[in-house]
């Protein structure tokens, strides 16, 4: 998934502005099967919610980096997701690069699609 808005300030860099943002865009572009399911990031209230959030610089431009988990609401689907959020400068737009990872009934870690799930974000330019 590939998103822009408009940069304002650097406070668009926080995580809870991130991820508002995220859930917004999902709420809107990913449904679920069942009429009225959405795709959002899985709860403050749960154990896991970030496992990596940094800001770093990436091809040469500020980038934030989340790892979390995601959840379709109202049904029972979830998985992992990495999100990349990058300035790009020439047009003051602040880009997000977007994989999530869905393998039923499979070990994430083992899966066979992890490397390339990991690795599209990275190959955005």
């Amino acid at each position: 998934m590939v998103y822009g808005f408009p940069y304002t300030d650097t406070a668009q860099f926080n995580t809870d502005y991130l991820i508002a943002k995220r859930d917004s865009i999902c709420k809107i572009h990913i449904e679920g099967e069942i009429k009225g399911t959405y795709m959002t990031t899985v709860g403050k209230d749960k154990y896991y919610r970030y496992k990596f959030n940094k800001v770093k610089r990436y091809n040469g431009t500020y980038t934030k980096e989340i790892r979390g988990m995601w959840v379709i609401k109202g049904e029972f689907k979830s998985g992992p997701f990495i999100s990349y959020c990058m300035l790009h400068e020439p047009t003051n737009q602040l880009i997000v690069v977007e994989s999530f990872l869905m393998y039923p009934d499979m070990n994430k870690r083992k899966a066979p699609f992890l490397r390339i799930y990991e690795s599209l974000p990275y190959s955005f330019k």
